[in-house]
């Protein structure tokens, strides 16, 4: 619920006016035309509940209690999630408003600092404390990539508890009583991490890397289920994250907020901006919660993208790994899979034009308004470098067990054809697969399959240049 405090200045009839427009925005039913807030709003129904006895607890009484109204009330989930945030778009609208008179915010990314940050961080940092946020991510962040078409796989949460009284809304709480389900995460656990450069696909190769990896590689136990803990996505699942995005589009006609999230050196040194969103501080939380889960006998699966740039630039190369080992330790998997999933920084991609790659400057331009994250180019070197360091780290210090280099077409066309992605297996996955699969591979995915280079070899032609050597098969 909104907190009372010293933003909450509306008038009846002014949010009369606004909430208008913002119903109007949400109102969509999910089979309609697509709404920004979708993703957002309607995570929650992504979630079958259960008591101990395993009995389905209506989806709707848990959000009742949530936000405390009736059980027989029939608002739906939009529309409460509408009632309850109304405020914090009324008062956020006002202060963007003031900004834009002093700055050029129409088809802009205008900087959000004093008044305009701290009304979105206090809300903010409300929104993530909250028990609705963290099922709404959960909900969002489960993966089933076996799901049928048309249909989509629920994550069980249990109530541990006989009554819903004992539900607070505070998720420090409230997480002691909600608990994920050993029955969907029972086979032991496996870790994939997805490392490379920023807009360069990470999170679209989820669910093909482990059908991929399930259907084709002799990957023993490979399990059903996944959670991703993905920075994308607890973007996705926060209302007032999506809020900021919607009303600097329709309220001041911006393209987004400058220091929405991660505020470069610019905007820290020059513009005195700090980031808004900060991801960091949901991952802390919800790997708090994992471990927890984990303890109880949860064998949880993970699939997590990371650039490593933030981590690995204020450390050394040798302990980037301590950007991830907490996912290590979840997971418990000493056979962990990692990904290198990239693309070249500009166009045009040097390779073969059949499998040309579209370019992480044009993906993450193409996006960046969308997603309500301006896009940066400036760590796409070090996201190379220290990607590739740890997709060849030495197994005895923890590396991984299976490795993927994956250079993504990323939707390149060439002469309105998709151009192919090339996948290269290290010398176990390869050696593990028959020509027929390899083809079967290639057909399905749009691909080509070659096999890693071994990184310890000297004067390998792989190592002095990828480029070169890829080009050189294709």
């Amino acid at each position: 619920m909104i907190p009372d405090n010293e933003y909450n200045i509306l008038e009846d009839s002014d949010k009369k006016i606004i909430l208008h427009n913002f119903l109007d925005q949400i109102s969509h039913d999910l089979s309609s035309e697509k709404s920004i807030f979708d993703k957002t709003m309607t995570g929650f129904t992504n979630i079958r509940f259960l008591d101990k006895n395993n009995n389905i607890i209506e989806n709707d009484l848990i959000l009742h209690k949530l936000f405390t109204v009736s059980d027989t009330d029939k608002t739906d989930i939009k529309s409460l999630l509408a009632q309850t945030y109304i405020d914090f778009f009324y008062n956020y609208s006002l202060v963007i408003l003031k900004v834009c008179e002093k700055n050029k915010c129409k088809n802009a990314w205008f900087p959000c600092g004093n008044e305009c940050s701290d009304i979105a961080k206090f809300y903010l940092k409300n929104e993530i404390q909250s028990t609705f946020f963290f099922l709404n991510l959960l909900g969002n962040s489960f993966i089933s990539y076996n799901s049928e078409k048309n249909t989509r796989q629920k994550i069980d949460i249990y109530l541990s508890t006989p009554t819903l009284n004992s539900i607070t809304g505070n998720w420090d709480k409230d997480s002691k009583i909600f608990h994920l389900s050993k029955s969907q995460f029972s086979v032991g656990g496996k870790l994939i991490m997805g490392f490379g450069p920023s807009a360069s696909g990470k999170t679209f190769w989820t669910k093909n890397a482990m059908k991929f990896l399930a259907n084709y590689m002799n990957i023993s136990n490979f399990p059903k289920y996944f959670l991703s803990v993905d920075g994308g996505i607890m973007r996705e699942s926060s209302i007032i994250f999506q809020i900021i995005k919607f009303a600097a589009k329709t309220i001041v006609s911006a393209k987004g907020v400058l220091n929405l999230v991660s505020a470069g050196i610019k905007e820290k040194i020059v513009l005195n901006l700090n980031s808004i969103f900060n991801s960091n501080v949901v991952k802390k939380k919800m790997k708090i919660y994992l471990f927890s889960q984990n303890r109880r006998g949860v064998h949880l699966s993970l699939y997590v993208p990371e650039t490593l740039v933030s981590y690995c630039f204020k450390t050394t190369k040798r302990n980037c790994i301590e950007a991830y080992l907490d996912y290590i330790k979840i997971t418990k998997d000493k056979k962990w899979i990692a990904l290198m999933i990239w693309q070249h920084k500009n166009g045009p991609c040097p390779f073969h034009k059949n499998f040309q790659c579209k370019g992480v400057m044009k993906s993450g331009t193409e996006r960046e308004v969308e997603e309500g994250k301006k896009f940066s180019i400036g760590g796409y070197d070090k996201a190379i470098e220290y990607g590739n360091s740890e997709l060849y780290r030495k197994t005895n210090y923890d590396g991984p067990h299976y490795r993927i280099r994956i250079h993504n077409s990323g939707g390149m066309k060439t002469n309105d054809m998709y151009t192919k992605s090339i996948i290269e297996l290290d010398e176990m996955l390869y050696g593990s697969i028959s020509e027929n699969v390899k083809q079967n591979i290639e057909n399905e995915m749009n691909c080509i399959i070659l096999k890693l280079q071994d990184k310890i070899k000297k004067d390998n032609i792989y190592l002095k240049n990828p480029d070169d050597y890829i080009k050189s098969l294709i």
